[in-house]
Order: C-alpha cells, then sequence, then structure tokens
C-alpha cells in the first residue's frame, strides 16, 4: 500500500492569493443559487481562486479547489474565533496594557466577508447552553 504523501503547509503568499480570491468574489461563493447564478459559475470561480494560489507557490506542489475550499473554510473559522477572543478581551475591564494587535493581512480580508453578528453572536441574544 503506497501512503499519500502530505502536502506541506500552505505558505503566507498562499494565504493572502486565497483571501483575497474569495473576499473578492464573495457574492459569487456565497450567494444563493439563482438562473443567474449556476453551480457551475461557483465552480469556475473556484478554480480561478486555485489557479491563484497556485500561481504564487513556488513549490511543485499544486493546489486544487477541494485544498482550497477547505482551507478557507478552517482559516475563515480561526480567524472568526481569534477575532471573536480579541472582541471579548477588549470588552473586559481592568487595568493593564491594550491587547498587541497580531492581525495578518489576508485574516482582514477574511474579517471583511464575515458579518458582524457571526463574529459578536446576535445582539441581545441568550445563550441557551447556559440557561437551567
Amino acid at each position: 500500500m503506497d501512503k499519500q504523501k502530505r502536502k506541506p503547509n500552505w505558505s503566507t503568499d498562499e494565504l493572502e492569493a486565497l483571501a483575497q480570491g474569495v473576499s473578492a468574489n464573495i457574492k459569487t461563493i456565497r450567494g444563493k443559487f439563482s438562473p443567474g447564478l449556476t453551480n457551475s459559475q461557483k465552480t469556475q470561480c473556484w478554480q480561478q481562486i486555485a489557479e491563484r494560489v497556485n500561481s504564487v507557490n513556488i513549490s511543485e506542489i499544486t493546489r486544487d479547489v477541494v485544498d482550497c475550499k477547505k482551507k478557507w473554510q478552517d482559516i475563515s473559522s480561526a480567524t472568526k474565533k481569534k477575532e471573536a477572543a480579541r472582541l471579548k478581551e477588549m470588552r473586559g475591564t481592568g487595568g493593564g496594557p491594550a491587547p498587541v494587535e497580531d492581525i495578518k493581512t489576508w485574516e482582514r480580508l477574511i474579517l471583511g466577508t464575515l458579518s458582524k453578528c457571526s463574529v459578536e453572536g446576535v445582539e441581545g441574544g441568550v445563550d441557551t447552553l447556559e440557561c437551567n
């Protein structure tokens, strides 16, 4: 049995290309299917993003559409968590130095694609896990 060799970690350039490609086409990627927006258009959009990512890739490894979609899901989730933690820290009371801002350029692009309530939660909402 041949084990599939693991692909190398994503470089910063690849992450920036992915974030730029998705943020520029977010309406197509997240849009609802309609006569004006078909599945083939979404697939073509993801293929263009994958080509963009591969154009900045210096290694011989190529990223396909599945790799790009998975990575986008992972980094957008991680960025959402990071931003929620940062906002929670900012709202906290007490002294001390301000939290260090360590948001990367590609994370800023991701934050631009997220809605406010997806990061902060629903205004006035109740966490059902905390209810008895």
